[in-house]
């Protein structure tokens, strides 16, 4: 799926996850697309953290979440 603009938040996650080939441990906090972030926690896997704004998580470093084109 390529998109042209999405909007960036962080999830803190619940448990485990593989995201983008890279396996995170329960707690940390990644930088993922809207449609993500709302896939998470539909599946109970995580939570978008309070209070982040699209400009403070793109500064958390490289967006995940995104197609490479």
């Amino acid at each position: 799926m390529t998109t042209t603009s999405q909007n960036l938040v962080k999830v803190a996650l619940k448990k485990s996850h593989t995201h983008a080939g890279t396996t995170y441990e329960e707690g940390k906090e990644i930088v993922v697309s809207q449609l993500d972030a709302d896939w998470l926690a539909s599946n109970a896997i995580g939570e978008v953290v309070p209070g982040e704004k699209e400009a403070e998580a793109e500064n958390q470093g490289p967006p995940r979440g995104k197609a490479k084109t």
